[in-house]
């Protein structure tokens, strides 16, 4: 079994991206859940992933732009 030089997934995306939407959505369901119980666990979870596909494509976009 042959793995791609940048470790993409069947649908094409990288371990690393794969890897900071999931731990964005753990964070926000954390997050959530200490402040709002089992709803804000939810809505926190989903911020989260929402937040990290942003980050992704800031990553892809050259997001460096500070300022």
């Amino acid at each position: 079994m042959d793995k791609d030089k940048n470790n993409n997934s069947s649908k094409g995306r990288t371990e690393e991206e794969n890897t900071r939407t999931t731990g964005a959505a753990m964070g926000g369901a954390i997050f959530g859940a200490s402040i709002g119980g089992p709803a804000g666990a939810i809505v926190g979870g989903i911020l989260g992933a929402i937040f990290g596909e942003v980050a992704n494509d800031s990553k892809k976009d050259g997001g460096n732009k500070n300022g």
